[in-house]
């Protein structure tokens, strides 16, 4: 466990990142028990549940090699997922 400020004072990647607010795009992780409607009302869980509006997932483009090192690090692949979410879930941001 790092503290605030350990994070703020490690080594800069690309300004305003730190070392310690990155990592690989390899390294994310995420779990959801998907279920329907019914079976939530069924079991009680409404005030767990959350609505899942929209679900997007890439891989690199060519760009990732060919312009900066955000792109290198995924940051037109983030956006793609990004935009197909919002556009899934009618969000505007």
């Amino acid at each position: 466990m790092y503290t605030l400020d350990q994070i703020m004072k490690s080594p800069k990647i690309h300004y305003p990142l730190t070392k310690l607010q990155c990592c690989p795009t390899s390294d994310g992780a995420a779990a959801a028990i998907v279920c329907s409607e019914e079976f939530v009302i069924k079991h009680g869980l409404q005030a767990q549940a959350v609505e899942i509006k929209g679900i997007s997932l890439k891989t690199d483009f060519k760009s990732t090699f060919d312009k900066s090192s955000i792109a290198l690090i995924g940051g037109d692949m983030s956006k793609a997922a990004a935009d197909a979410v919002y556009a899934q879930s009618g969000f505007k941001p």
